[in-house]
């Protein structure tokens, strides 16, 4: 076993999921003072695209010790996705 599917789950929940679920994943810099939303996920220097988002996913992950990650897919439609990939 490289990982159990309970330590992933729980670590994708906690720093991935709470975080993005129901929020603005944009960068800061393309808001309005004025609008600033009520759960905001920065995504820095970078647009959100679904490119971009994997490999923010990716880096979170990574950081916070997920063992043996290698790859993460962000699935748009049933037929379109996109990869980060170390």
């Amino acid at each position: 076993m490289l990982c159990d599917f309970a330590v992933l789950g729980e670590a994708v929940k906690k720093h991935i999921i709470e975080p993005m679920d129901h929020a603005f994943i944009g960068r800061k810099s393309d808001l309005p003072h004025s609008e600033q939303p009520s759960k905001f996920f920065d995504m820095g220097s970078d647009y959100s695209t679904a490119e971009n988002i994997a490999r923010q996913v990716f880096l979170i992950l990574k950081r916070k010790n997920v063992p043996f990650l290698k790859e993460v897919t962000i699935w748009e439609t049933p037929t379109s996705s996109a990869s980060y990939t170390e």
